[in-house]
């Protein structure tokens, strides 16, 4: 693996567009569950998440760059960290309190129910130990995804490619995951951007949001 590809898989997997690459793809593959016909039928929603999940979080990193709260946008000092987590907590935070009111699919407001109990225990380790935040993104989306297979009867996704529909298991789509973890945890370390445990911590800490939001998703 080169170092060129592994910085590309890196920035391709990063955590930060997660909330709205699930949000599209649990669209496509059952929009009823969102109350809508179509995919399509509500980009105000795919907008609203765009803007509060990766447009602002993106902008306080520049600025906190800009000012000199972080020396690079890598952040690879683990101390770093915590002012960009902190501002992802409060963007997640607000569009969880309000996603109600978008009326999502209930194995979406899961996943970000669960994605924001991780990014809270990832932080709280960041202030002793760095935890990997790409391997936490892409278990939790992994886990998401077999919850949404066993609890909420989410079986395919149907997708059309020059006006051919296809039809994708979500068996195989677990399957394209848990690849995608691999490639990742292959790259992070390939790059030492962190050692085995900070990976394998991340990957514990995506289940374990997934898993507590299962559980706490009727009381918060």
């Amino acid at each position: 693996m080169s170092r060129r590809l592994a910085t590309l898989i890196s920035y391709i997997f990063h955590p930060i567009w997660f909330p709205v690459v699930m949000l599209v793809f649990y669209l496509q593959a059952n929009p009823i569950a969102f109350g809508l016909s179509r995919p399509s039928d509500d980009m105000l929603l795919i907008f609203q998440t765009l803007i509060i999940c990766l447009i602002l979080p993106m902008v306080s990193m520049v600025v906190m760059w800009r000012i000199k709260l972080v020396s690079s946008l890598h952040m690879d000092n683990r101390m770093e960290r915590i002012g960009p987590y902190i501002a992802m907590l409060i963007f997640l935070l607000w569009y969880y309190l309000n996603i109600n009111q978008y009326g999502v699919a209930p194995i979406y407001r899961l996943y970000i129910l669960g994605t924001l109990i991780s990014l809270g225990l990832v932080f709280l380790s960041n202030l002793f130990v760095k935890v990997s935040a790409h391997t936490t993104g892409v278990s939790g989306a992994l886990i998401n995804l077999v919850i949404a297979k066993q609890r909420f009867d989410f079986s395919e996704l149907p997708f059309r490619i020059s006006s051919v529909p296809y039809i994708l298991s979500f068996d195989i789509i677990v399957i394209i995951f848990i690849l995608i973890l691999l490639i990742v945890l292959l790259s992070r370390s390939y790059l030492n951007k962190h050692t085995l445990t900070e990976l394998f911590g991340g990957i514990v800490i995506g289940f374990l949001g997934q898993i507590l939001a299962l559980r706490l998703i009727e009381i918060i």
